[in-house]
């Protein structure tokens, strides 16, 4: 673990003492608590038990519902994720109209977008499918797959999931 300092982001390596104390959620002594920066002190208080100020997807939420069933958390982790349940602030709706505000002028869907209304001539729909067709494909060495050249230096060749 390290944080992240400053300007020039110079990396801070915290101690193992004060490692325990995140992972367990004891409350840091007052020495050290001096010692550390008030950036320090504010990212300890808010990464215990947080998702970084995000929810979860209804689609997202169902996945770690299914790859959850059949297992059960200790009752120290029930008594940890009920603490941190009760203990988070409510949004104020003044952010929320922040946040709606800014949202707003990001959108480009529908008559924003530049291609709104437009669709592709079959001629250029043919030119496109001809170039994908005709795009080199390798055969990677560890899984056999036959992929275009982007996908390969991606995911497979010395990246391949299925290299030994």
């Amino acid at each position: 673990m390290a944080f992240l300092e400053g300007p020039g982001q110079q990396r801070y390596k915290i101690s193992a003492k004060t490692y325990s104390m995140i992972k367990t959620d004891a409350e840091i002594p007052e020495e050290t608590r001096d010692r550390m920066s008030v950036a320090q002190k504010i990212r300890f208080e808010t990464s215990i038990g947080t998702f970084n100020g995000r929810r979860h997807s209804d689609e997202t939420k169902e996945k770690i519902r299914a790859t959850r069933i059949g297992k059960k958390d200790s009752e120290i982790t029930r008594n940890r994720k009920s603490e941190s349940a009760k203990n988070r602030p409510p949004v104020k709706d003044e952010t929320r109209l922040k946040l709606s505000v800014a949202g707003k002028g990001r959108d480009n869907s529908g008559e924003k977008n530049g291609f709104y209304g437009k669709t592709h001539t079959e001629e250029y729909r043919e030119i496109k499918r001809q170039e994908k067709l005709n795009t080199p494909r390798h055969t990677c060495p560890h899984c056999n797959k036959i992929v275009d050249s982007m996908n390969y230096a991606r995911w497979h060749g010395n990246k391949c999931k299925n290299r030994i």
